[in-house]
């Protein structure tokens, strides 16, 4: 079973692969290297560094700190009569600082470029977000 984490942006929702990097509409997904890169303490392919490592090095919060696992894990607490997690709900501009920050201290790497295309869309959609009023988190599901 494949994990995803995928931008939730607070009031409009899942947007979706951005046009630009879907332009025939074929519905591709992204958000599995997401996933990966926001497990804290994952080391980049070929380095002792963490994807956390190169945000905090770039001023940037890691990007751990912007998963949400709400939606995974609350039907199970729901089941076990635990208490619900509530979503966190982070700046645009922190996430797309982040985002940015990982897109310039990976794409010089010969990163394999599933994980630079995830990056893509998160900048994308985080750009075109800046100035709604809106917040955003990456939905683990």
């Amino acid at each position: 079973m494949s994990v995803f984490a995928t931008i939730n942006l607070s009031k409009s929702g899942y947007p979706g692969v951005p046009r630009e990097l879907d332009p025939h509409g074929k519905g591709f997904m992204y958000g599995e290297n997401i996933a990966r890169m926001g497990i804290e303490g994952n080391r980049i392919p070929g380095s002792y560094e963490t994807f956390d490592d190169v945000a905090i090095a770039a001023g940037a919060t890691p990007i751990s700190a912007f998963l949400d696992y709400s939606e995974m894990d609350n039907p199970g607490r729901e089941i076990d009569g635990l208490p619900l997690l509530v979503p966190k709900w982070f700046s645009i501009e922190d996430g797309l600082k982040t985002v940015e920050a990982l897109l310039d201290g990976l794409s010089s790497r010969g990163i394999e470029e599933g994980l630079l295309w995830d990056l893509r869309a998160s900048q994308l959609i985080l750009k075109s977000a800046i100035g709604s009023g809106e917040s955003f988190h990456f939905s683990v599901v």
